[in-house]
C-alpha cells in the first residue's frame, strides 16, 4: 500500500493530467497504472533532469531483477513488481520503453516515416501496450492481438499530437522529429521551420500529420467498447485532450512554430463536461 501511494505521489507531481484522468479508476487499477508511469517518469528523469545515460541503462537491470524474482527495497520496484504479477505485464515493453527514452537522448532529426513510426513505438506506444492489460482486463485474454493494435494506434496518435504541439520548442533545441521524407514531400523547408516562417507548405505538412493522427485516434474510438467499462471514459478523455490540441493548432492558424499549443484550464474543463455528456448519450443509445 505504501509503495503504491508513493507512486501516486510521483505521478501527481510530474503529470497532473494523467493522474487526474486515471484517478477515476478503482484503486487497484489506478495503482497499477501509477506504478508503470512512476517507473517511466524515473527512467525519463535519468536523462532529462540528471543527464545520466548510465543511470537509464541501469533501469534495464531494474526490470530484469523484477522478472527474475530479485527483491529490491524500493517503492517503485515493489509497486511495479506487484502490478506486473497482477496483470501479467510483458517485460519486452518495459525494455522497449527504456530504449525509447534513450532514442530521445540522442535524437537530432528523423530521416524517413518508417523511422518516425519506429520512434513513436518506442517512446509512446510501449506505454499504452503496458496499460492495456490493466484497463482492458476483461477482454484482453481473448482479444490481446486486436487490443495491442488499438494501443499502438492510440500511442502513435498521442505522440504525433505531442510532436506537433511542441514542434517549435523542439526545433529551438535542434531536434526535428517530423521526418525529412514528409518535409520534402510537402516541399517544406527546415530553414523556414527554424526561422518560424509559416508557409503553405508547412501548413500542408502539419495537416498531413493531423490526418494521420486522426485516423489512429479513430481506430481507438471505434473500439473503445473492448476496454473495461470503468476505464473507458478516463482513456477516452485523455485521447480527446490531444485530439482537441490538433484542432487548436488549426484554429490558431498553425502558430505552433512560435508557441507550444496547450489547452487552457477552462478549455479542458469545458471539453471534459461536453465529452462526458456526449459519451454518456452515445453509450445510452448503443451500449456494448
Amino acid at each position: 500500500m505504501e509503495s503504491y501511494l508513493y507512486c501516486r505521489k510521483v505521478v501527481k507531481t510530474n503529470n497532473k493530467g494523467f493522474y487526474k484522468a486515471f484517478s477515476m479508476l478503482p484503486f487497484e487499477k489506478a495503482s497499477a497504472l501509477y506504478a508503470v508511469y512512476a517507473f517511466y517518469i524515473e527512467a525519463r528523469n535519468a536523462v532529462v533532469i540528471k543527464n545520466d545515460i548510465h543511470l537509464l541503462e541501469r533501469k534495464k537491470d531494474y526490470i530484469n531483477d523484477i522478472y527474475s524474482g530479485v527483491y529490491v527495497n524500493d517503492h517503485v520496484f515493489i509497486a511495479l513488481k506487484d502490478a506486473i504479477k497482477r496483470y501479467n505485464l510483458q517485460k519486452k515493453y518495459f525494455l522497449d520503453m527504456i530504449k525509447g527514452i534513450k532514442f530521445d537522448f540522442y535524437h537530432k532529426y528523423t530521416k524517413t516515416e518508417s523511422e518516425l513510426e519506429e520512434y513513436c513505438y518506442y517512446v509512446s506506444e510501449t506505454r499504452y501496450l503496458l496499460l492495456t492489460p490493466v484497463i482492458a482486463s476483461e477482454a484482453y485474454s481473448e482479444n490481446s492481438e486486436l487490443l495491442n493494435i488499438i494501443a499502438k494506434n492510440l500511442g502513435y496518435a498521442m505522440e504525433i499530437s505531442k510532436l506537433l504541439k511542441t514542434i517549435g520548442d523542439d526545433i529551438d533545441n535542434d531536434q526535428v522529429y517530423l521526418s525529412m521524407e514528409m518535409i520534402d514531400k510537402h516541399h517544406a523547408s527546415v530553414y523556414d521551420l527554424k526561422n518560424k516562417v509559416i508557409t503553405e507548405e508547412y501548413v500542408s505538412l502539419v495537416n498531413d500529420y493531423i490526418n494521420k493522427a486522426k485516423e489512429s485516434f479513430d481506430v481507438f474510438y471505434d473500439n473503445i467498447h473492448l476496454y473495461d467499462k470503468d476505464s473507458r471514459f478516463p482513456l477516452y478523455i485523455t485521447a480527446k485532450y490531444s485530439d482537441a490540441t490538433l484542432k487548436k493548432i488549426k484554429k490558431n492558424k498553425y502558430q505552433n512554430l512560435d508557441t507550444i499549443t496547450k489547452l487552457s484550464f477552462l478549455e479542458r474543463s469545458i471539453l471534459t463536461t461536453k465529452e462526458k455528456i456526449n459519451y454518456l448519450l452515445k453509450n445510452k443509445k448503443s451500449p456494448k
